[in-house]
């Protein structure tokens, strides 16, 4: 018997998942075929073939199937007789046509199978085992029994039973494992795809085993059943068992039977729910649901209570769950057994209670009494004509005040601020409380009690007081002097008997008194000209022009402004930007101070006096002497003119023509240029599309196009060069520098 053990032994490493039907029929059913084999006197058997079908679900196309010769000892003879599996439903058909030594043969079939809980083929490949005698059948089938009575019959055999009665006991242990009794056929006689109780029992098993696992998992959960069960025809891994209840509990059991009839292999599906239901019931404890235990709760020994409908347990409701085996008395209120939400009993029924209801249980209600809610801790409740409603946060905070007019005190509860006026408890403002009891002295600033706020007595009542109020508050005001405000550190200058925020250009030259006079900033080193009362920063013209008295200039008629101009060359170029006023032209961020000294920016067309369509279309007009937005006598430089221009100057032509101030640092080389010629390029900047340049640049347009939608202009940001660019006409505002006719 050991060489027998040592033979049977080579299923034990293997996934032994292969369902054999034994019918003849297309159904794959069960049955046993008549066998047209003979015994002879010597115990040897003559046999032309055997066949069958592999199941877990089918063994698909392609698996093998593989009949080993036993002799009576149960040990491999070493012949074996095999046949590929060629079809969807796993049949085989073993050819054999030789005498065999004994009627017992041992059957393996290996290969992907059809997975009845997932509706899929496998993704890996398994084995498995069936023993059989075969002297009165030539149909074997191969299924998860076959193979999990194998390793028990293996034991029961070598104990001295027979083959036959050890196969019928481990059938039996088998199924007691899984709650199941009762008189079957032989399992190899067995199909998913039948119709009997054991068929069902087949599919039931099967479907409890797979479960969810993955087939690495799944031949795990084998491996352990085999060897708890070969010894002693028990299986005690009770985490497994748990394990697949918890499975079936959840399981679509419908879907399963669908996946099967959507094979398309067979039109019947035995009735296996019942015994998949019966195996969580019986584990969780909660035993058979029948018609005397309609809409009975049963708490099962997972904690879950149940409800026994149409003969299946099912999980009942949260409330079911809660209320389960209470009595009903009028007005208490209990704790849910599951959710441990409030139940109150009301109507002979209990309902969930209300915050309500709860805070205020038992309470005996006093008239304007206050309490506190028993179970919120924070709602509170006022007993008003005789019922408890929920209090305002006015009631809580003035509960038991008495009202004396012109008083303010603290709510009890939120610390709001409240004034007694015309007998009545008000929210007290922001102002009232700030100025609490305060005797008002005309022009008088004192600092809030509550906000901090600024207050001044002004017509014999308070206000809040102005940062200006503030800032200046007890000044004596003497012309020309610049203070600090007192608060908001502000510069301020007294102008004609009276405080005022100082300008920059104030508070580096004092007032602005004498129209023309140019100063220099005390600290900035900035020249300021005196215009209309105010400082402005001082222009090229402003300098040389009339404080030095030493440039040519002409006035625009169109405005009256005028315009120092240079000769460089052969041309004449105005030695300032424009700085006409023309519709959609703007100061250097929007700041009016800017246009003195730099001018105006202007998109291409403006510039150009065209019609804006020409933003995007080609205008295709001669660039030569175009007027433009230029005094008449003047012009809008060509392309060609800006050139003429360069080539004159030569090299470093961004710094002859830089102004001598106001351009940023190089790194550590002074951005300023030497001016040589008097074109007093200052750094006006520019507008590109979505906002305006920083003071490190300026920009002039040509009157020269470039296709449809750009033009030429010239850029000058560092001390060597003036660039030439092709820049959008439309949304790009620069400088424009006229040159005379």
């Amino acid at each position: 018997m050991n060489k027998v053990k040592s033979v049977l032994f080579v299923a034990g490493v293997s996934l032994a998942l292969a369902f054999t039907f034994s019918c003849s029929g297309d159904s794959g059913g069960g049955g046993t075929e008549i066998s047209s084999s003979s015994t002879n006197e010597n115990g040897t058997v003559k046999k032309d073939h055997i066949s069958g079908f592999s199941q877990k679900g089918p063994f698909m196309k392609g698996s093998t199937a593989v009949l080993y010769e036993l002799d009576d000892k149960f040990v491999q003879t070493g012949r074996s007789f095999r046949d590929i599996i060629a079809d969807d439903k796993g049949s085989f058909d073993i050819k054999i046509n030789v005498e065999l030594v004994s009627p017992y043969a041992m059957l393996e079939a290996d290969g992907y199978y059809r997975n009845e809980v997932t509706g899929k083929p496998s993704t890996g490949t398994i084995k498995l085992y069936a023993i059989a005698d075969i002297r009165e059948k030539s149909n074997v089938n191969v299924n998860i029994l076959t193979h999990l009575e194998y390793y028990r019959v293996q034991k029961l055999v070598e104990e001295g039973k027979s083959l036959k009665d050890a196969k019928k006991q481990a059938q039996e242990e088998i199924l007691s494992i899984f709650g199941i009794s009762g008189e079957f056929e032989n399992s190899e006689d067995m199909s998913i795809f039948g119709t009997t109780e054991g068929d069902a029992a087949l599919l039931a098993i099967s479907v409890l085993l797979q479960g969810e696992l993955s087939e690495g998992k799944f031949v795990e959960r084998l491996t352990d059943f085999r060897l708890g069960f070969r010894e002693t025809g028990i299986w005690d891994s009770k985490t497994a068992k748990n394990t697949m209840a918890d499975w079936a509990a959840e399981a679509s059991l419908g879907s399963i039977r669908n996946n099967i009839l959507g094979w398309n292999l067979s039109s019947a599906v035995p009735d296996f729910e019942k015994f998949v239901r019966d195996y969580w019931y019986a584990n969780y404890g909660l035993g058979v649901c029948d018609d005397s235990l309609q809409n009975g709760l049963k708490k099962s020994n997972r904690g879950v209570v149940y409800i026994c409908q149409s003969n299946a347990w099912a999980v009942a409701t949260e409330y079911e769950s809660d209320t389960y085996q209470w009595v009903c008395v009028e007005g208490e209120i209990k704790d849910g057994q599951a959710s441990g939400k409030k139940y109150i009993c009301k109507n002979n029924a209990w309902k969930i209670a209300t915050i309500y209801e709860r805070d205020t249980y038992q309470w005996v209600c006093v008239e304007g009494e206050i309490k506190v809610g028993q179970v919120s801790g924070n709602n509170k409740y006022i007993c008003k004509n005789n019922a408890w409603a929920t209090a305002t946060g006015y009631e809580i905070d003035t509960y038991q005040w008495v009202c004396v007019e012109g008083e303010i005190k603290d709510g009890q509860a939120s610390g709001k601020k409240y004034i007694c006026k015309s007998g009545a408890w008000v929210i007290a403002t922001g102002y009232e409380i700030d100025t609490y009891q305060w005797v008002c002295t005309e022009g008088e600033i004192k600092t809030g009690q509550a906000s901090g706020k600024k207050y001044i007595c002004k017509n014999s009542a308070w206000a809040i007081a102005t940062e200006y109020e503030i800032d200046t508050y007890q000044w004596v005001c003497t012309e020309g002097e610049i203070k600090d405000g007192q608060a908001s550190g502000k510069k301020y200058i007294c102008k004609n008997n009276a405080w005022a925020i100082a300008t920059e250009a104030e508070v580096q030259v004092g007032i602005c008194s004498k129209e023309g006079e140019i100063k220099a900033g005390q600290a900035s080193g900035k020249k300021y000209v005196c215009k209309y009362e105010t400082w402005r920063i001082a222009s090229y013209k402003d300098i040389v022009c009339f404080e030095e008295k030493n440039c040519n200039y002409f006035t625009d008629a169109r405005d009256n402004q005028r315009y120092a101009y240079v000769v460089i060359g052969e041309q004449t170029w105005m030695a300032e930007n424009l700085n006409y006023n023309a519709s959609g032209s703007k100061c250097h961020n929007n700041e009016p101070a800017n246009c003195n000294p730099y001018g105006r920016l202007y998109n291409w067309v403006i510039a150009m006096g065209i019609d804006a369509k020409y933003e995007e279309e080609e205008w295709s007009g001669s660039d030569v002497k175009h007027e433009g937005i230029c005094p008449t006598g003047w012009h809008l430089p060509s392309n060609e003119e800006w050139q003429e221009l360069v080539d004159f100057v030569g090299t470093n032509v961004g710094k002859k023509l830089k102004t001598t101030s106001g351009w940023p640092n190089k790194g550590r080389e002074s951005g300023n240029g030497t001016d040589d010629y008097g074109f007093s390029a200052w750094p006006s900047g520019g507008y590109y599309g979505s906002g305006f340049s920083g003071g490190g640049s300026v920009e002039w347009w040509s009157s020269s196009e470039n296709g449809a939608y750009d033009t030429y202009s010239r850029l000058m940001n560092d001390l060597s060069h003036l660039n030439r660019y092709s820049r959008d006409k439309g949304s790009y505002l620069f400088s424009v520098r006229c040159v005379q006719d």
